[in-house]
């Protein structure tokens, strides 16, 4: 029985191919190898699903080919850099709107509390004129006071009027039903993807493309559906009547600019106005921040009385 045993099994290793098996092992740990890999490069570009996990199991190295190559991952880039660019948009759209929510609930302290200070600083700009002419032992000129108060509150007095002009658009700002949300979205979408000018490249070479872009992102963020309408006619027309529609556009170092687009997103998120939003949803914050605006505005009053008393004493 022992002989029988041991004859069976020097047959069994004889016929054994040792080659053979190690090329199995080999194509097998190659298989595997790529199996990795795929599921590695897939968690960058796209969703593991189980019917992709499924396909790799079953064929891994075309699935591999299939969906990982140079091509496919070029596309797969430019989807991301094309989402990216639409996030970073649409959250500078929502920044441009807290900032708009913020202005119509304290521009007008604001607003109040800037005209109060610049106020108090022309006062200490002519005490301090008034002062010179003290030193020097002359009287007071009027006239040179008039001229030297225009040139120093130049800067403030225009910082003041577009202060109030934003103040004026912000409480001017209307609300969209979320059927006029959607179609702006869209239409702002289909813009974009032809003369964005991180998308294409031509848009800041063609002055008139650069311009209908710049009319688009102004009544993207106005919720100005009209002029969005007419801006996509302009659009047609000019890149037909150029032959530039239908061109493939081919964008440089994506990589370097995939990872500007998530800087710059996160960068919105945690900066105002964007940030302003966490402040207007606390009914108990923005009365705390109007009560300070007024008691900056109250301490303002006060101190320009003072200088006015000091100035009065001066003339």
């Amino acid at each position: 029985m022992v002989i029988l045993i041991i004859m069976t099994m020097t047959k069994i290793i004889n016929k054994f191919n040792v080659a053979k098996y190690n090329e199995k092992i080999n194509t097998l740990n190659k298989i595997i190898d790529t199996f990795n890999d795929t599921i590695s490069n897939f968690s960058c570009w796209m969703d593991i699903t189980p019917a992709l996990v499924k396909e790799l199991i079953y064929n891994p190295v075309k699935t591999h080919h299939k969906y990982l190559s140079f091509e496919k991952i070029v596309q797969y880039r430019c989807s991301e850099y094309e989402t990216l660019l639409f996030v970073r948009d649409k959250l500078r759209k929502e920044a441009y709107a807290w900032k708009n929510r913020y202005l119509a609930e304290f521009g007008d302290l604001i607003t109040a509390v800037f005209e109060q200070k610049i106020a108090c600083i022309k006062k200490k700009k002519s005490i301090s004129f008034c002062q010179m002419a003290v030193n020097r032992g002359k009287p007071v000129d009027q006239a040179e006071l008039q001229n030297y108060l225009s040139q120093e509150m130049k800067e403030y007095n225009r910082k003041l009027s577009e202060m109030i002009q934003e103040n004026e658009i912000a409480h001017s700002g209307e609300i969209i039903s979320e059927e006029t949300a959607a179609k702006i979205k869209k239409l702002y979408y289909r813009l974009a993807k032809q003369i964005h000018p991180d998308m294409n490249p031509k848009t800041n070479e063609i002055p008139e493309l650069k311009e209908l872009w710049q009319r688009i992102v102004v009544s993207y963020r106005a919720n100005d559906l009209e002029e969005l309408e007419e801006a996509e006619i302009l659009v047609n027309k000019f890149l037909a009547d150029h032959h530039l529609d239908g061109n493939e556009i081919k964008i440089q170092d994506i990589d370097t600019k995939i990872e500007k687009l998530k800087e710059q997103i996160q960068k919105i998120k945690e900066t105002n106005p964007y940030q302003y939003r966490f402040l207007l949803q606390d009914q108990e914050a923005v009365q705390n921040k109007k009560r300070e605006l007024q008691k900056e505005l109250e301490e303002y009053r006060i101190y320009e009385q003072e200088l006015d008393q000091l100035l009065e004493q001066m003339m």
